[in-house]
């Protein structure tokens, strides 16, 4: 992701470390009564569970993630940031949205 929007890196990165903080401060609060309630063999096949559920929500991403880029309002700014570095890196920029084909000769905007 922060290649894709470099522009907003940071807010990612504040993101991801307050939602991971936040599940880690939670994650003390509901595991004893977790495990209390349900055993730790079930206790640990529902948390087994729901992380099968993140790994699908990855794959998710990893299969649409370049037509979700495409509909995203922030893709233009980020085709203009690849066409404005050198050629090499601006491969890497647009090759990130399948789907459409975008070459920074055929762009509509000024640089």
């Amino acid at each position: 992701m922060p290649l894709t929007y470099p522009r907003y890196a940071a807010s990612l990165f504040a993101a991801n470390d307050a939602l991971r903080s936040t599940f880690a401060a939670a994650a003390i609060l509901f595991a004893r009564p977790l495990y209390m309630n349900l055993g730790v063999g079930e206790g640990c096949s529902l948390l087994g569970g729901l992380s099968v559920f993140g790994i699908v929500g990855f794959w998710y991403l990893f299969m649409y993630g370049g037509i979700l880029r495409e509909r995203s309002k922030f893709t233009e700014v980020v085709i203009r940031t690849a066409c404005a570095l050198n050629d090499r890196t601006s491969r890497l920029y647009i090759g990130m949205f399948r789907g459409r084909s975008y070459s920074c000769a055929a762009a509509k905007f000024p640089i």
